[in-house]
């Protein structure tokens, strides 16, 4: 019964090990002029297009993440410019409501949710927003666009990305 147990700890501490080891952590934009790190979940597919954006799929492909510095010194004049962006992807945008700021492992965040059509398939959009300031006057984006079902079964690992976003 002893002998069981032991490996049953042990099974389990190789598996929760192996999972922790899994997840890819990243440095942005780059490990020798770092502005940010962030945790992208187990097979969750990155990198970093046209040298500042920071992009990710999730393993289904049902999910779309990126994120990038703005031109913006300040979170009202990011969040102010944010139509732009929203629009070049996006038709009957409808936010729920104004947005919430909050901190996120000591670094300023306003964060939004809500819906839209694709401009290119008229298929509905759901979508998470947000902006974030790593460094004084750097604001960066942060945007996942998904299918109404996929941001459904993909929450937590939306939450935990966001919640995994750091200074470095």
């Amino acid at each position: 019964m002893k002998l069981q147990t032991l490996f049953f700890i042990c099974l389990i501490a190789l598996l929760f090990t192996a999972a922790q080891v899994s997840a890819e952590f990243i440095v942005y934009p780059a490990q020798d002029a770092p502005m940010f790190t962030i945790e992208m979940p187990d097979k969750w597919k990155s990198e970093v297009i046209e040298e500042t954006i920071l992009q990710s799929v999730s393993p289904d492909e049902k999910v779309y993440m990126m994120a990038w510095p703005v031109d913006a010194e300040t979170m009202e004049e990011a969040i102010d410019g944010l139509d732009e962006f929203l629009t070049d992807l996006l038709t009957d945008i409808n936010l729920d409501g104004e947005g919430e700021r909050l901190e996120i492992n000591g670094i300023p965040f306003w964060r939004a949710t809500g819906v839209g059509k694709d401009v290119e398939t008229d298929e509905d959009v759901k979508l998470t927003v947000g902006f974030f300031m790593p460094e004084e006057k750097t604001v960066c984006l942060i945007a996942f666009l998904s299918e109404p079902k996929a941001a459904q079964r993909h929450a937590e690992s939306i939450a935990a990305i966001l919640q995994s976003i750091k200074q470095p």
